[in-house]
């Protein structure tokens, strides 16, 4: 998250341009009553020493300078510049200061449909921050949303494809905080993350956690073989691309903890039944249940996926004479 404009400069080269801006800014500085074409003047130099400040990695400096720019710009233009507050913001967000930088990303967030011309760039930004550092589950799920629907036009650049696997992430967790009313969100969360993922980051750390990710919450509504199948993913990805090596263990111990419930040997370690996932065409629904199959393997939204689900789950079911 990047709002510095020129990166092509030499050390050498953006120190000579600092010192020329800086001596220029000071001699703004001594003149009182200042023309417009002066404070355009001193707005732009503003911007210029935060840029190479926020490139050279002096975050505190940039925020000085920058602050000051959008200060300097609502006084020239009545109102703050979409881009520079959005920047602003990313300074904050750099310096570990989620507060002030939360609160620019709200200021942004207003100012955003008043606004043309804006950066895509700049518009996800500001989402990205508020994601970050928002509470509210409700409103977080809204700006994660609108955060994913700016990433999707910008998948070609990976720097974003990165972005869009960290909120997609953020989206799983947050329903995830909200508990159990969030349940069908989150087992649909966790499965585009997987499908993302497969074809953008596969092998990925995201990748394998979403299928972790999903298989708890499978566990969590009693589909233990999705849940199974999920873990079994998981480490055949870490394996393959040989990471994760100090979690192997753990995941082959949870599989086979889920292979002894499937079996009947063990006790599963959850036990919420509030939701399921039908066998047949995968929908997340509340109860009332309709467990029909003796095997307790396999629960249907209706009959009609029941019998559609049969043929396929008669080789697994220990109750052959199920209808």
């Amino acid at each position: 998250m990047d709002a510095a404009p020129d990166r092509n400069q030499t050390p050498e080269e953006s120190k000579k341009e600092l010192q020329k801006y800086l001596a220029r800014l000071k001699e703004l500085s001594y003149i009182v009553k200042k023309t417009e074409a002066q404070k355009y003047e001193e707005h732009d130099l503003l911007a210029k020493i935060g840029a190479i400040y926020d490139n050279d990695g002096n975050i505190a400096a940039a925020i000085r300078y920058v602050l000051r720019c959008v200060e300097l710009g609502k006084v020239i233009s009545g109102k703050y510049g979409f881009g520079m507050v959005v920047w602003l913001a990313v300074l904050y967000f750099k310096s570990r200061d989620n507060p002030r930088s939360s609160n620019w990303a709200k200021v942004a967030r207003k100012l955003l449909p008043n606004t043309t011309g804006m950066r895509k760039g700049d518009i996800v930004n500001m989402y990205y921050i508020l994601s970050c550092t928002l509470t509210d589950y409700k409103e977080l799920e809204d700006v994660l949303l609108q955060c994913l629907a700016h990433l999707e036009l910008e998948l070609e650049h990976k720097e974003d494809i990165n972005v869009y696997s960290d909120v997609l992430k953020r989206i799983s967790v947050n329903y995830y905080n909200m508990g159990n009313d969030a349940i069908p969100e989150l087992i649909y969360a966790f499965r585009e993350e997987v499908e993302w993922h497969s074809k953008h980051l596969p092998g990925s750390t995201n990748h394998i956690n979403a299928h972790l990710g999903l298989s708890t919450v499978y566990s969590r509504v009693k589909c233990y073989k999705k849940a199974a199948e999920s873990v079994a993913t998981a480490i055949a990805i870490a394996k393959e691309k040989q990471i994760f090596r100090e979690s192997w263990n753990v995941m082959t111990e949870r599989l086979t903890q889920l292979e002894k419930v499937i079996a009947g040997t063990e006790e599963p370690s959850y036990d919420f039944v509030l939701y399921r996932v039908c066998n047949a065409c995968d929908k997340v629904f509340r109860g009332p249940m309709f467990p029909k199959c003796p095997c307790l393997l396999a629960y249907y939204c209706d009959e009609k996926c029941q019998n559609k689900d049969w043929p396929r789950h008669e080789s697994e079911c220990s109750h052959q004479d199920s209808t």
